[in-house]
């Protein structure tokens, strides 16, 4: 498929010339020649209008593709407007559609020319406002409703890309004109509606599976969520956009939000993750930046989406709803721990539990030495359901260690805090494990403290506990670790020869 822009009808005679026998297939843009979703085995593409032939390089991971417009090098066009964060049209049924102080995408032809590297940012890391001039000379885009005119902020410029940020008094409701100007030659004008609210996520990857989401407290605070780094639920983080509509507090133009106050977003939101509402802690533009929205909010449970066994994580998507207006739907990978004390595939062919006591030296021997292997190896296949029973018996700080391990379970972080706990492991009885650490370990995890705290005072899973102390001593289980897979008892922290023989021998006789 081929867009042509209105003024551009030899465009519709263009064909699309590739290697012989190979697939592809082509993405177009309003008002553009845009080619996507080619193998990265192309190097390059000849387009054609039946006389002359261009060649253009194909660069395979630039995401939503490569657009090349048929135009004089010298002649300023703005062939089409896409939201910069997601690369995508900016269109309100057949027109398009712009935000105040948001930024775009505009594909140009003949705009300054070379690819000049962003200006260097400030020292409160606000975007660059002029990166259109150099040797060659400068451009400039123009708004204009109703014999007024707004100059746009700018942070990029080539011959075939201006990335512009949108006057934030432009007039909701309104068509605006928007026409671009290299040396004073002005090019088409396209027209554009002002939308009250057009909010897109960030692209943060080539496989737009992941947005600008970035952990907003907690010892991973201002680092992306990923799969390799995934939020839990109970997590705040933050959600970065543009479009996020009339603000609080009106700003000069390209002006980058103050640092001493916030400036909030003053129409409605919501947030869901997966099929959960997620409770919004702010919305508003983003401290020391211009353009850039900020949402923060709590993960919520439950989540759904797909789940990936080797961490218990699900894929969940994140959809932002401004004032009914959508923006793209992106994932963020969620660790959903219930709390139940098991990893893995609940229908696995096999069932290990381990009886544990965070106090143990052995147990952390285990846990440093031989679970990762394993849980690589077996629970992170699916093939093993894996699941931790206290059996707390050295003192009284492995009872309350165990409590809290409990405790962060509420909060979804059983794991995360059964590995915290061998992490930090001190010696036996000496206070490491008592109830002050316990706390201590909650607050610098991230967890809410103040109900960790009041369920951990009140003794909430001292019955949990000494219940499962119980089960174990009627197993006959006299230390720890100890083991029973499929029944079959392994004692102590055997070396990983040994839990692969009898989990083998498991999954050979179901």
């Amino acid at each position: 498929m081929i867009a042509n822009g209105p003024l551009y009808p030899a465009l519709q005679r263009t064909t699309l010339t590739l290697a012989p026998g190979q697939a592809y297939s082509l993405r177009a843009q309003p008002g553009a020649v845009a080619i996507g979703n080619l193998p990265a085995t192309y190097a390059e593409v000849n387009l054609t209008d039946g006389t002359v032939t261009r060649k253009f390089p194909w660069m395979p991971d630039v995401p939503a593709g490569n657009i090349w417009t048929w135009t004089l090098l010298d002649d300023p066009n703005a062939l089409s407007i896409l939201a910069a964060a997601t690369f995508q049209p900016s269109l309100a049924g057949a027109s398009y559609q712009v935000t105040p102080n948001a930024w775009y995408t505009l594909a140009t032809a003949g705009a300054t020319p070379g690819d000049p590297e962003l200006a260097p940012t400030g020292a409160n890391g606000s975007f660059p406002f002029r990166g259109c001039e150099n040797e060659y000379g400068g451009t400039t885009v123009v708004f204009s409703s109703k014999g007024r005119t707004w100059n746009a902020a700018m942070n990029y410029c080539s011959w075939g890309q201006v990335n512009i940020l949108t006057p934030s008094t432009l007039p909701a409701g309104e068509i605006v004109s928007m026409q671009l100007f290299r040396n004073g030659t002005g090019s088409n004008i396209l027209s554009a509606t002002v939308s009250p609210a057009g909010p897109s996520i960030f692209v943060a990857d080539a496989g737009r599976q992941l947005g600008t989401v970035v952990f907003a407290t907690g010892p991973q605070t201002g680092r992306l969520a990923t799969p390799e780094l995934p939020a839990h639920v109970g997590d705040i983080v933050s959600v970065y956009y543009t479009g996020c509509g009339p603000l609080s507090e009106t700003l000069e133009p390209g002006q980058p939000a103050p640092t001493d106050r916030l400036v909030y977003a003053t129409l409605p939101i919501s947030a869901m993750i997966g099929d959960a509402q997620a409770s919004v802690q702010f919305n508003g533009l983003a401290p020391g930046f211009a353009g850039l929205c900020q949402l923060n909010l709590i993960v919520p449970a439950p989540v759904s989406g797909a789940i990936s066994w080797p961490s218990t994580t699900k894929m969940s998507t994140i959809h932002l709803s401004m004032a009914g207006q959508d923006a793209n739907q992106l994932v963020l990978p969620i660790v959903f721990e219930p709390n139940g004390a098991y990893l893995g595939n609940p229908a696995a062919q096999v069932t290990m539990v381990q009886f544990g006591d965070y106090q143990c030296p052995y147990c952390d021997a285990f846990f440093r030495d031989t679970w990762p292997q394993l849980k690589s190896e077996y629970v992170d296949t699916g093939k093993v359901r894996f699941l931790f029973q206290d059996f707390a018996f050295l003192g009284p700080d492995s009872t309350t260690s165990a409590m809290a391990a409990h405790c962060a379970g509420d909060q979804y972080r059983f794991w995360q805090y059964h590995d915290y706990l061998y992490a930090h492991q001190g010696s036996e009885n000496s206070g490491w494990a008592g109830p002050n650490h316990q706390k201590q370990f909650a607050a610098s995890m991230g967890l809410n403290a103040d109900q960790f705290s009041q369920c951990l005072d009140s003794g909430k899973y001292l019955g949990e506990v000494q219940s499962e102390n119980a089960d174990a001593m009627s197993r006959s289980i006299t230390s720890v670790p100890t083991f029973l897979i499929n029944e079959t008892k392994v004692v102590g922290a055997q070396p990983i020869a040994v839990f692969e023989q009898a989990i083998n021998a498991a999954l050979n006789h179901p």
